[in-house]
Formats: C-alpha cells, structure tokens, sequence
C-alpha cells in the first residue's frame, strides 16, 4: 500500500512538473523531415525563459543515440556536450539575444534524395523565422519561413540545415508635410522605397557628393523623403542597439539605430575624425544633440573612418547641450515665412573660431535653408565695415527678419544692396517682395576696442577633440593665471601665468589627457587697483 502511495505521489509530482514546464514554454512548432520514400520524422524547437543553448532535461529535452549507419533515416537537432536532440528550447528572445539559432542533421533513409522539410507558417509568433543550408550557411538557399510551408533538398551534399528567428520590434516615426530627413532604424525584409514609404510624394534622395536617386534603400543612410501630409511612417524589423557605421571624407547623411543616441558617446576611429557638428532637419538645419531614430543627420569628416553608435541605455555618458548653448550669447537673426517656418543664424564681433560652423550641403531647392553665403551657421566679424552675406532658400513671402543684439557692435541689414535698417537691440523688419541679397554689416565693432570688463567665454568648440580655444578680456594691466583641473580638482595645465596688457586674448589648448569632464579657471588681478579682481570657471568635455 505505501509502495503505491509513493507511486501516486512522484506520478503527481510528474505530472504538476510538466504541466509547470508546459505552462512556462512561450512558443514551439514542429518540422517535419521526409526522404524520397516518405520516410518521415519531425523535429521540435521552441524559446523558454528557463531555456540555455545546451541541453536542457528540466524542459523535457532527452538525448538521442548516435546516429545510425547510413541508409537508415535519422534527424536531430545538433546541440553541444550530446549525441543530438528531438526538441530544443532556447532562451526567450530579448535586446540582449537578438537571434535564436538551430541547427539540425538529416540522413536519409536508402531511398535517398530529395529530402523535404515543412512546417506550418501559421504556428510562426513574432519575429522574422528562416530556414537555409548548414553547409553554406545559406548560400545554397535561404528562405523565408512565413513566406512558404517547405523546402525541398535535392542537393545531395547538403546534410543539415539551421533555422534562426530574429528578434523584432516596431518603430513609428512622425513625418511633417513637405520634405523630411529620415532613416530606416532597423533591418527590415523589404527594402525597396514604394514598400517604406507609400505614402510618400517624392522619390528617395540620400547624398554622396551630390544628391542621388535610391530606389533600393540602406540601413545606416540618411535620406530626403517629401510627403504631401503629415503622417506615421513605422518600421518593423531587427533592432540595433550598437552598431558601426562608416563615414567618408566630407560630409555624410547617416542614419540612426533603434534607440536615441547621445552624441557625446559616439567613438570615432581614428580619433578625432568627425569635425562638424550633427545635424538634424526640422524645417532648418538643426544642431542635433541626440541622433533620434527613423531620423536622416548630417556629420562632416576629415577622412575615411568609422563611428560607433550606441543606444542611450548602454552608457551614462556627459550631454552635448553645451555646443548648443555655446551661442546664447551671439547675436540672432531669425528668419520667418508665412507658413510659419523659421530658422537663426548667429554673429558676434568678437574672435571666436567658427570653423566647426558649417552648415551640411543645401537641401533640395524647395526646402528652406537659411545660411551665410560662406556656407556657416555662425560669423564672427573681424574688423569693422565689412558685411556678411546671407542666403536664403524655400520661403515663401512675406518673410520676416528678427534680431536680437547682445554685443556692443553696431550693425546694419540690407536687402539688394540697400540698407533696410540698422540692428539694436531687439526688433524686427517685414519683406513683402521677393529680396535675394541679404547682408549683415559690422559699422563699428568691438573688437579692436578697449574691453570693459574682465570676462571668460565658453570654449569653442565643446565638446572637443584635440584642442579648443578659450577666450578671455582683461580691461586693465593685470595679472592673469588661467589653468585646467580635473573633476578632483586637481590641475592638469596651465594656459596662462603672467601680466596682461589691456585687450582680448584667445589660447588654445590641445591636451594629452584622457577624455572627460574638465574644469577651465581664471584669476586675474588688476594691477592698477588691487582690488579689482576678477575669479570665473566654467566647464569643458574631452572627446577622444
């Protein structure tokens, strides 16, 4: 009698563990494998959150004799530390596991060739399933599971064949109506333009030293998509959470990953290759501190490289937010139309290193852009009477003309050659005819005049890599010490040490230290008057 309550009781227990097992099991589904006589098994894979690329009893898994002597029919699954499998779990897929992979042996039996394998379609669950040849790793076929319900083998060198299910996810991207900049985020099936975009009224346009046509298109490429409405375009595919893009000398239209990517994490190889700023498009050129996915960004290179992209979830790294606030202090001129678009463009007349201020190429000609005629996004006037162009393209009048003056410069607008107004302050003028020559110009800067005040400006450009210039005014004969700390406070450089005379100074500093948060310190003491004194410090990042 205990014999039999002992009997019940593990047969109990059996039966719960496999109902357990069963329960947990996410998904599975059956191949079957014939040979030319009908000689039929099946095999069965599935994904467990329990499950591990080995062999896992706990699942129900249960190792097989060796294989047979040929002529005899035999399947199995090949699975490392034994002898093969019938069913094989592995782990539910995740961010972390993108790909599932099985791979399975077949003999068949003295009938021979053709082997077929076939499956149900219906029994497939999210993800991208395919099947191809072990031999070649797919270069004898490769299909596409949901797409049919088998595959025949006739090649007789061909004995096993692996299935891989991939990962999926969906991304929606908001367009605007007019022309957009946009990128495919993740490793779609279909490539072809008509198939992402229907509802787009232009063709595909990315760049490579000029805008060209793509009727095919490209993860990691960036390009001009026009709609006549705004819409939501979504992408469904593999997803990236890193990875490696190539760049060329000049500029390049990227794209982005399935995750936001902080600019200040992005590597460069070599270092230092990038020396533009990224750029978005939302109406204007836009400098970007976050390259967001299903978006088109624009990046200068000094020479042929790669950069690592990386999903904001992977690191903790400093945000870019500087380089925008880097021209809170200039002068603005924004640039409005009647539809309500709107771009600024900056100046100042005061040194200041603009040459990481170029603008990527000029979009197409209907989209607006608004830049200096030397192709930036920001001037620096050097010397007095002289005048800076600016360009403007897409608008549709009346546009206006904003400003807000921050320096002591005195300037002046002009419109074909004439002058429209002079710029103080804040104001603003209205054009109702079509103009196609505007100009800033400096009458009377300040420059070559004596400063003020004593004053430290924001490194330009920051983030760096390898140097950046820090400008400072001393308005009276005076002792001046600039250094570098770390975020120990310690001091890694000394910039300046010494007297002064009155004036505007700039220095560079290319530094042989590791990438990180840096502190700039300035002390200066009048001379003069002893108690005038003057103490700032302000915050810098190296990228290397």
């Amino acid at each position: 009698m205990k014999t039999m309550q002992r009997f019940f009781i593990a047969f109990l227990c059996f039966v719960m563990t496999v109902s357990v097992v069963e329960a947990q099991i996410t998904h599975s589904f059956t191949l079957k494998i014939s040979d030319a006589a009908g000689t039929n098994d099946s095999l069965i894979l599935g994904e467990d959150g329990r499950a591990t690329d080995g062999f896992d009893a706990s699942l129900g898994e249960y190792e097989l004799p060796p294989v047979p002597p040929a002529g005899a029919f035999d399947v199995r699954w090949i699975v490392s530390g034994v002898e093969g499998l019938k069913l094989d779990y592995r782990d539910t897929l995740s961010f972390s596991s993108k790909r599932n992979y099985w791979s399975a042996s077949f003999q068949p039996s003295s009938a021979g060739y053709p082997v077929t394998v076939s499956w149900d379609p219906t029994q497939l669950w999210n993800g991208f399933f395919y099947i191809y040849d072990g031999e070649t790793n797919g270069a004898k076929f490769y299909f596409d599971m949901s797409g049919r319900s088998s595959v025949t083998i006739s090649d007789q060198t061909i004995k096993s064949f692996k299935v891989v299910h991939i990962f999926t996810v969906s991304k929606t991207v908001s367009t605007v109506s007019g022309w957009n900049l946009l990128s495919i985020p993740v490793e779609v099936k279909q490539w072809d333009f008509s198939s992402l975009f229907p509802t787009a009224s232009s063709f595909a346009y990315t760049y490579n030293g000029g805008y060209v046509q793509k009727d095919t298109l490209q993860r990691q490429i960036g390009y001009w998509v026009k709609f006549s409405s705004p819409t939501q375009v979504s992408f469904t595919g593999e997803p990236f959470q890193q990875d490696t893009f190539s760049v060329n000398a000049g500029w390049n239209l990227i794209g982005s990953i399935v995750d936001s990517v902080d600019v200040s994490a992005i590597q460069q190889m070599p270092a230092g290759i990038l020396n533009s700023y990224f750029f978005s498009y939302q109406n204007s050129y836009k400098v970007a501190n976050s390259l967001l996915p299903g978006n088109g960004h624009w990046v200068k290179a000094n020479a042929t490289g790669k950069i690592i992209l990386k999903s904001a979830a992977l690191h903790k790294r400093a945000s870019m937010a500087a380089q925008v606030s880097n021209f809170e202090q200039w002068n603005t001129l924004s640039v409005s139309d009647v539809n309500g678009k709107e771009a600024a463009i900056y100046f100042k007349s005061t040194l200041a290193d603009v040459s990481q201020c170029e603008l990527p190429p000029k979009p197409p000609t209907s989209i607006m852009d608004v830049r200096f005629s030397t192709g930036k996004f920001a001037e620096a006037f050097t010397s007095d009477n002289i005048e800076k162009k600016i360009e403007i393209q897409g608008m549709s009048f009346p546009i206006t003309l904003a400003w807000n003056i921050k320096d002591e410069g005195e300037y002046t607008l002009s419109a074909d050659t004439k002058k429209l107004c002079t710029l103080s302050n804040s104001g603003e003028v209205q054009l109702n005819e079509t103009t196609k020559d505007f100009g800033i110009k400096l009458l009377n800067g300040i420059t070559s005049n004596v400063p003020v005040h004593f004053s430290l400006t924001q490194n330009f450009p920051n983030p760096f890599n390898p140097s950046t210039t820090i400008s400072y005014a001393v308005p009276s004969r005076s002792r001046v010490t600039l250094y570098i700390i770390n975020t120990l406070g310690q001091r890694v450089a000394t910039l300046v040490e010494g007297e002064k005379e009155v004036g505007y100074y700039q220095v560079e500093w290319s530094p042989n230290v590791a990438s990180g948060i840096y502190f700039y310190r300035i002390e200066a003491t009048s001379l003069d008057d002893p108690n005038k004194r003057f103490v700032d410090v302000k915050k810098l990042l190296l990228l290397k």
